[in-house]
């Protein structure tokens, strides 16, 4: 097992490129929390994030909204013809946000899954993810067999806590990824499932802390897509203007801007 999958830099608290904000500054974006009900296109995309999940979509120091999703979600409205409205929520609350009517899309490292699919409109896929196990130093887990029965801190409605409830886990509820890692260190969980970037980007900023991230790739591969409200009008725009970003190489370069490596779904 290794402290860090890959030492190579992802991302520094200060380390954001001057391309990536260059891309995170196209169109007009609000950075707005809150936001009223779904515009449904016109000049204004609202977009549910939940605005701490570096590096997808967080804060920098400025207090400025940015990351990887941020420069997708830009690229996509730039392509629209629109400025961006951000609302910023739990990650428990942002799919029960959309149905709501209170964004038009939710970007914010949504796997594809088939109950997702029955719920919403999700847009064609523009990441896959890299599933990794978090465990204290010294702990006796060193692969997805030695959950069963242990403690996995998880956001209970995420791709990861279906991945441990299926490996019998035992679910403690988290409302987001730091706070995962927190129950971690503390004792108060014994594993954590997600994405190698989040690991990386986490213990590049918290050296100190007393994680180890397992070798060990977890098999399931899952796809990473928009989530809009059945019936949007909006399903057809995004999906033509992602396709476009993947085919003329703007996401893969966001990609290895941000991430430092190409995580577009392979065609």
């Amino acid at each position: 097992m290794s402290r860090f999958v890959s030492r190579r830099s992802i991302l520094a608290t200060s380390g954001i490129s001057a391309a990536a904000l260059a891309l995170a500054a196209c169109g007009s974006s609000t950075g707005e929390k809150g936001g009223g009900g779904s515009s449904s296109a016109g000049d204004v995309l609202k977009v549910g994030v939940e605005g701490v999940y570096k590096p997808y979509n967080f804060h920098d120091e400025s207090g400025k909204l940015v990351g990887f999703e941020i420069d997708i979600i830009e690229a996509i409205a730039k392509k629209l013809g629109t400025k961006v409205e951000y609302s910023e929520a739990k990650w428990d609350s942002l799919l029960a946000g959309l149905d709501a009517g209170q964004y038009d899309l939710v970007m914010n490292n949504v796997a594809v899954t088939d109950e997702r699919k029955k719920a919403f409109h999700l847009t064609v896929p523009y990441a896959l993810t890299q599933g990794r196990l978090g465990v204290p130093e010294g702990s006796d887990i060193s692969s997805l067999a030695d959950v069963k029965g242990r403690r996995a801190a998880q956001t209970t409605t995420s791709n990861w806590g279906e991945v441990m409830t299926d490996a019998g886990a035992e679910i403690v509820a988290s409302p987001g990824f730091a706070e995962s890692i927190e129950l971690v260190s503390s004792g108060r969980a014994d594993v954590t499932a997600n994405e190698v970037v989040a690991f990386n980007t986490y213990l590049e900023e918290h050296p100190d802390a007393p994680i180890t991230v397992l070798d060990e790739e977890l098999e399931t591969e899952i796809l990473i897509a928009g989530a809009l409200k059945k019936g949007s009008e909006l399903t057809e725009k995004i999906n033509t203007a992602i396709t476009e970003l993947l085919e003329d190489g703007t996401i893969k370069k966001i990609d290895e801007e941000w991430l430092g490596l190409d995580l577009t779904p392979k065609q």
